[in-house]
């Protein structure tokens, strides 16, 4: 039951703004994504405020500008949890029960002709156990959050966990 809770807090939903190459381009994008993260400090029980950041493959399908995606990609993301949302407001901190805070994503795919895109965002998020959700003003997320082999947050801190999820992305 701890791992699941765990598990629960870990997923969150990523919504963000995006900067493609060209701040006017019209981009609509369906994702899939596939990372690691890492925590610093790693989550307890106790709530903590924290640094965390990840990076992996990112599939998409859709347009970017009216030329077709359909790519894996890059993505990276950082941020700190702890400090604002849900988490702050009522464990005044980030823990394996719940985690919530600012980060930054960046996304990096080809269009089918070779055209970099490039989306880069602030976002927010909130995650309950090994289930979350991020928003900002063009992207939107949801993911999940499996805490190493081993890792059960009652008897040791999680400092890496997998983290997959949906991610959804149009500007017009």
């Amino acid at each position: 039951m701890a791992l699941f809770i765990r598990a629960l807090l870990a997923v969150a939903t990523i919504a963000a703004a995006a900067v493609p190459a060209s701040a006017d381009a019209e981009i609509r994008l369906a994702c899939t994504f596939d990372s690691e993260v890492q925590l610093s400090p790693g989550l307890t029980l106790g709530p903590a405020v924290g640094e965390y950041s990840g990076s992996g493959t990112i599939e998409c399908v859709g347009t970017a500008d009216g030329e077709t995606v359909n790519d894996e990609g890059a993505m990276s993301y950082a941020g700190t949890g702890g400090v604002s949302g849900p988490a702050n407001d009522v464990l005044d901190g980030d823990s394996c029960v719940m985690g919530s805070g600012p980060g930054r994503l960046t996304v990096t795919l080809e269009t089918e002709s070779g055209t970099p895109v490039t989306i880069e965002t602030d976002f927010d998020f909130v995650r309950l156990g090994v289930v979350g959700y991020a928003t900002a003003e063009h992207t939107s997320a949801v993911f999940q959050f499996v805490p190493e082999t081993g890792k059960d947050c009652v008897f040791s801190e999680i400092r890496t966990a997998h983290v997959t999820g949906q991610l959804g992305h149009v500007t017009s």
